[in-house]
């Protein structure tokens, strides 16, 4: 979980960088990606994969969590994944 925190910040801090490049608008960053290649088409396929794969966590999360009853350490098994669907999302 510890890891989980550090990468969600560092990702927090950088992403200022990224939207105040210089030359970097939206539709040339739409234009990298869909003029990419290969490399490109692969890494759309993994980004759809990571997405699909996410909201199928959160949606186990959310069932574990209410079949958990009044089991405690269900619960936060349960709150674990959904908190990793969403990190993830």
């Amino acid at each position: 979980m510890e890891k989980i925190k550090k990468v969600f910040t560092l990702s927090l801090l950088s992403a200022p960088l990224l939207v105040f490049a210089e030359g970097n608008n939206v539709s040339n960053i739409q234009d990298f990606f869909a003029t990419g290649g290969p490399f490109m088409a692969v890494l759309n396929l993994l980004i759809k994969v990571l997405i699909g794969i996410a909201v199928v966590l959160f949606l186990y999360g959310i069932i574990k969590y209410v079949s958990s009853g009044d089991d405690e350490a269900k619960r936060k098994e349960a709150k674990n994944y959904i908190v990793y669907g969403i990190v993830v999302l």
